[in-house]
């Protein structure tokens, strides 16, 4: 559980069904939870999830053709280097949200309003201190034979969950097709050094961090199509806050009709929900 303070309320953030106390918060806000609390503000969430249970060639086998076929070239031919690194060491966030900025920027075409607008926020080293502080981020890179980084991911963790957080590419020329390939590859061979580490450490599932079934947006469909690459299951979660206090509970009633207004689909738990993976 990871306590903050958002707009003068105490926000307890809970991750993945596990254990904790929200008292002393005014809100208690819980992610991709598949117990939504009697009382609680929802909205459905659903995401893409592997099963690390199963064994290293299963998931292998999982992953499409092509994309293992890329894997493979990646780890035994292109010389890829793998790394993991210490997310407390202000050092390695400011190089991670260095390189991010910069492929934000550079994917927006070199326009910040362009980037905004299509979700690439600026990353900023205070945004990840509370899951370094909370022991729940990780953070791993891929780079190329002479030591070019070419690939950023991390990953938050809790409850025998991971779930991908953000990746960013190096990509100074996206008109280049030979470079984009080498990148396509990189990208893929570390999301599979990833996933293999974090079932090799114990943790139960991992987590794409969304499904979407957009279909008039190509950009999504084209993010859904990456992850569909690595297999895995479509799972129906939610995303939950609840008052704890009446300021608390006048926020979250606030916000529910608030989005209610927007036309999503928002609903008050009303009874108890006992509910394995």
């Amino acid at each position: 559980m990871i306590a903050y303070r958002a707009n003068a309320l105490r926000v307890a953030e809970v991750w993945f069904d596990e254990p904790c106390d929200p008292s002393g918060a005014d809100v208690a806000r819980y992610v991709q939870t598949t117990r939504p609390p009697v009382g609680a503000s929802c909205q459905v969430c659903v995401s893409l999830e592997l099963d690390l249970g199963r064994s290293e060639d299963e998931l292998f086998a999982n992953i499409h053709k092509d994309t293992r076929y890329r894997i493979r070239r990646g780890l035994e031919r292109d010389g890829f280097v793998y790394e993991v690194l210490d997310p407390t060491d202000s050092d390695v966030i400011g190089a991670f949200c260095d390189f991010y900025n910069h492929w934000a920027f550079l994917r927006a075409g070199g326009s910040r309003w362009t980037a905004l607008r299509n979700g690439l926020t600026t990353m900023d080293p205070s945004a990840l201190r509370r899951y370094v502080e909370a022991g729940m981020l990780d953070v791993s890179r891929m780079s190329d034979s002479e030591g070019r980084v070419l690939t950023w991911h991390t990953h938050i963790s809790a409850g025998g969950t991971v779930r991908y957080h953000v990746t960013a590419e190096h990509r100074d020329d996206f008109a280049d097709s030979k470079a984009g390939q080498l990148v396509g590859r990189a990208n893929r061979a570390h999301y599979w050094r990833d996933i293999v580490r974090f079932k090799d450490s114990g943790l139960d599932v991992y987590d794409f961090a969304g499904w979407h079934h957009a279909f008039d947006d190509e950009a999504k469909i084209r993010i859904c199509n990456f992850k569909s690459e690595f297999g895995g299951a479509v799972v129906r979660q939610a995303n939950c806050q609840l008052g704890i206090t009446s300021a608390g509970r006048a926020a979250v009633l606030a916000r529910h009709l608030a989005k209610r207004a927007a036309g999503r689909e928002m609903w008050i738990q009303r009874v108890e929900v006992r509910a394995e993976r």
